[in-house]
C-alpha cells in the first residue's frame, strides 16, 4: 500500500531519548503533529569543526499535515538544543 500523500514526515535527530520525548510531547501538545515515534540507537556521522565525528542519537520521527509542516519545523528550531 502507498502512504497517504496528505501526510508529511519530519526527521529530527536528538541527543538522547529524554530530549526527543520532550520535543515530541511539546509538538503533540501544540497540535502540530499527529504522532511522534522515538527510534533509539541511531548513529550519526558528520563533520564538526573539520573533524569526522560519530555520535549516538535518538531519532524523532513525526507525522503531520503538509499545512502544519512549516510551523512544526519552526517549533523544533526554537526548542531543539542544537
Amino acid at each position: 500500500p502507498h502512504p497517504d500523500p496528505s501526510l508529511t514526515l519530519i526527521y529530527c535527530p536528538c541527543p538522547d531519548q529524554d530530549v526527543a520525548r520532550e520535543l515530541a510531547q511539546g509538538l503533540l501538545r501544540a497540535r502540530l503533529v499527529a504522532c511522534a515515534n522515538l527510534l533509539p540507537a541511531g548513529t550519526s556521522l558528520y563533520f564538526w569543526e573539520g573533524t569526522l565525528t560519530e555520535a549516538a542519537e535518538t531519532i524523532l520521527l513525526c507525522k503531520t499535515l503538509p499545512s502544519l509542516q512549516a510551523r512544526a519545523t519552526d517549533w523544533l528550531k526554537a526548542h531543539h538544543p542544537y
